[in-house]
This record gives structure tokens, C-alpha cells and sequence, in this order.
């Protein structure tokens, strides 16, 4: 579990596509006020590696491309950790494309 500020499209696109890159990343979770652009695309690109993207209701383009979007940040980290566990019975393909 981390967490990192950043500022900037450039900035947090550049940590987005490094999560693909981190051995042992199960999931990633975005929590900003408005993400869109590059993001979006490094998001399409994590989630092309195999890494599910949980993001928090915001303007911009992230929500629309992460697999389940919810409005608060302790949810977006509960689902996170069940989605990894291996005791909790949750899985975050039978709720993909929903927002909570």
C-alpha cells in the first residue's frame, strides 16, 4: 500500500503506467478531483497489464475508464483490500463498469 501527492497530468500519468511495471501491484485506486487525458490512457494501459483501477467520483475522463468508481475514499480502499485478500469473498469482475 502507498500513497503518493502528485500534481500534474504529465506527473500522474508517469506513476499510473509505472504500477504495470511493479511486481507485486494487484490493484490501483486514484483518488484526485479531476484526472482525464494522459491519465485516461495510462489507466487503459494498467489495466491492460492486468491491474484492475478502482478511481473516486471526480470530473475528467478517469472514471469513465476505471473498472468501478465509488464516492468514498475508505470504500474505494475496503474494496481494494477485499479485491486482494485472499479471505473476502469479493470480486471485482462481477462488479465492473458499476459506481458505488
Amino acid at each position: 500500500v502507498d500513497t503518493i501527492p502528485l500534481v500534474g497530468e504529465k506527473t500522474v500519468a508517469q506513476a499510473v503506467d509505472a504500477v504495470a511495471r511493479l511486481p507485486r501491484a494487484a490493484i490501483l485506486v486514484l483518488a484526485g478531483s479531476l484526472m482525464g487525458g494522459e491519465i485516461s490512457h495510462a489507466v487503459d494501459r494498467v489495466k491492460d497489464a492486468g491491474i484492475p483501477v478502482i478511481a473516486l467520483r471526480m470530473a475528467g475522463s478517469v472514471p469513465e475508464h476505471a473498472d468501478l468508481v465509488v464516492t468514498d475514499p475508505i470504500q474505494a480502499g475496503v474494496f481494494a483490500v477485499m479485491h486482494v485478500s485472499g479471505k473476502a469473498v469479493f470480486d471485482i469482475k462481477r462488479v465492473r463498469g458499476r459506481q458505488f
